[in-house]
C-alpha cells in the first residue's frame, strides 16, 4: 500500500463508521478503529520521529512476541479519576466489548498511588492509562498501522472529528530505520542518593527493625543521577536496551516533551487470558559470568543461599495469599527455578490461576501491588520504613507498567529503570534487607544493577 494513502483511508473509514453506528445502538459510545498492514516497519525509529505528539508510550514483549508504540491520545484515564478507578474500569470494559477486538489502554500506576510531590515525576501523575491514536504493532505475523477513536453514537455533531484530522496530518509515515552511530553527551556530573555511608546507617536502623520483628523483609533503593552536557536521546537508551536485554521487556513512557522513563525488567507482575492469570514470583539475585563453570557456580550459591531463599519465601508466600483472594482456583511452583538474564540470575517461582467472577484488573493491580519483590512484608510496615527511609521519590521506579483490554492485561514492574528529564538521567535500583542480610553485600547487588544501564551508555 502506497504511504500517501494511509491518512486518507483512516479519515474515510472513521467516518464511514461513524455514519453506520447512527443506526441501531445510539446509546453506548465505543472505539472505531481502522488498522493498514505494513511489509515492513522500526518502531523505535518510528517512534522517535514523531515531534508533534508529546504522549508516547512503547512496549517489547519479546517473549509473548508483541512489539508495540502508541502515539497521541484517544481517550485517557488520569489522576482525576483515582478515586473511582475500580468503577471506571468496570465501565470502559463495558465500552471496551462494543468496539474492536484489539483496543488496549496502556499506562503506569505509580509506586505509592498517590500524587508525587517531586515536580520531575509530576507529569506522569499518579494513574494514567490511555489508548493511543495511533499503533503500529509488529507481532510475529504481520506489522499493522492502527488508528483509534472514541465515538458517542447519541451526539449530533462531535468535535473531537477536528482533533482526530488534526492527529492524522501530524502523523509522520516513515517507517524506516534510522539508527545511526550515536554517542552520548559527555557526563558533567554524578551523584548518588544515598552515599554508601548513608546507606549503612540506614542498613542499621532497619537491621534493628528486623531483629525486633516489626518487618520481615524490607527493599531499599538507591538513585544515581548523572548530568549531561546536552540533552539525552531517551529512544536511543531504549533502543539500546532492546539490543542488549533481549529476555526483558523493554518500555518507555513519554508524558511531555522532556520527560521520558525507560526500563528493561526481568519481571513482569501478572498477565491475564480472559479470566486466566499467571503471574512470578521473584527474588533473590546473584551476577552471571561469561564463564559457563563460574556461572553454573553462582547459580548453585543463589539455589543454596539461605538469605536468598528467605527473601524469595517471604515474595511467593505473598503471592499465594493475593491469588487465594484472586482467584477461585490456582496452582505453584514447589521449589523455585533460576531465572537468568544477560547479566544478573533470579530464583523464580510461577503462579498461574483462574479468576473469580468478579474480579477486573484494577482489583488484581491493587492486591498485588506493591510486592514485598519492591516493597516489603509485613507491606504497610515496609512502606512506612521506606517512605521515611528513602530521600526521593519513587515514582514509576518499581511501579506497574503496562496495559490492560476486554479479553487480556499485563503488567510490567518498572525495575531496571531510569528517569530522562532533558540533560539529566536519574537511574533507580534496589536490594531485598532480610535478617540474613549483610550492608556492604546489598550495596554491591544494587550497584550490579545499576550496571544494566551504566553499561548503554559507553559510547
Amino acid at each position: 500500500m502506497k504511504i500517501l494513502n494511509i491518512k486518507n483511508i483512516f479519515y474515510d473509514k472513521i467516518l464511514s463508521e461513524i455514519k453506520k453506528s447512527f443506526v441501531g445502538n445510539k446509546s453506548n459510545k465505543r472505539f472505531i478503529r481502522v488498522e493498514v498492514e505494513l511489509e515492513a516497519a522500526d518502531l523505535v525509529s518510528w517512534i522517535e520521529k514523531q515531534k508533534e505528539f508529546s504522549k508516547l508510550f512503547y512496549w517489547n514483549d519479546v517473549q509473548a512476541g508483541l512489539e508495540t508504540a502508541g502515539i497521541g491520545i484517544a481517550d485517557v484515564i488520569s489522576d482525576d479519576d483515582t478515586n473511582n478507578l475500580s468503577e471506571i474500569i468496570i465501565n470502559l470494559t463495558k465500552t471496551l466489548y462494543l468496539s474492536p477486538s484489539g483496543i488496549r489502554y496502556f499506562g503506569s500506576l505509580n509506586f505509592s498511588k498517590a500524587m508525587c510531590a517531586d515536580s520531575d515525576w509530576r507529569s506522569f501523575g499518579t494513574v494514567r492509562f490511555l489508548v493511543p491514536r495511533f499503533e503500529l504493532i509488529k507481532s510475529r505475523k504481520k506489522t499493522v498501522l492502527c488508528c483509534n477513536y472514541l465515538h458517542y453514537p447519541d451526539l449530533n455533531s462531535n468535535p473531537s472529528l477536528d482533533i482526530l484530522k488534526t492527529d492524522i496530518e501530524k502523523l509522520s509515515l516513515d517507517f524506516s530505520d534510522n539508527s545511526k552511530l550515536y554517542s552520548f553527551p559527555n557526563i558533567v556530573s554524578d551523584y548518588s542518593i544515598p552515599q554508601k555511608g548513608e546507606w549503612d546507617g540506614i542498613f542499621e536502623k532497619i537491621s534493628d527493625q528486623i531483629n525486633s520483628g516489626a518487618i520481615k523483609k524490607i527493599v531499599l533503593a538507591k538513585r544515581k543521577s548523572m548530568l549531561f552536557a546536552d540533552k539525552i536521546n531517551a529512544w536511543e537508551l531504549v533502543r539500546r536496551l532492546k539490543k542488549n536485554n533481549p529476555k526483558t521487556i523493554i518500555f518507555g513512557i513519554q508524558s511531555d516533551e522532556s520527560s521520558f522513563f525507560v526500563g528493561a525488567t526481568p519481571e513482569y507482575l501478572y498477565q491475564r487470558k480472559n479470566d486466566e492469570i499467571q503471574s512470578q514470583a521473584i527474588a533473590g539475585t546473584r551476577k552471571r559470568d561469561r564463564n559457563i563453570a563460574r556461572d553454573s557456580e553462582l547459580e548453585k550459591e543463589l539455589l543454596c543461599s539461605e538469605k536468598e531463599l528467605n527473601e524469595h519465601k517471604f515474595v511467593l508466600n505473598y503471592f499465594k495469599n493475593s491469588f487465594n483472594k484472586l482467584c477461585s482456583d490456582f496452582i505453584c511452583a514447589k521449589t523455585p527455578s533460576v531465572l537468568k538474564y544477560s547479566t544478573l540470575q533470579h530464583l523464580f517461582c510461577e503462579l498461574k490461576g483462574i479468576l473469580k467472577s468478579n474480579i477486573n484488573d484494577y482489583d488484581i493491580l491493587n492486591e498485588l501491588h506493591p510486592s514485598p519483590a519492591v516493597g516489603g512484608t509485613p507491606k504497610l510496615a515496609a512502606l512506612k520504613l521506606i517512605n521515611d527511609n528513602e530521600q526521593f521519590e519513587r515514582g514509576l521506579y518499581s511501579a506497574p507498567i503496562g496495559w490492560f483490554g476486554v479479553d487480556a492485561a499485563k503488567f510490567a514492574v518498572g525495575i531496571r529503570s531510569a528517569l530522562v528529564k532533558d540533560n539529566l538521567l536519574s537511574i533507580y535500583a534496589g536490594a531485598g534487607i532480610v535478617k540474613e542480610s549483610n550492608s556492604d553485600y546489598e550495596w554491591q547487588e544494587i550497584e550490579d544493577k545499576l550496571e544494566n544501564f551504566t553499561r548503554i551508555l559507553k559510547n
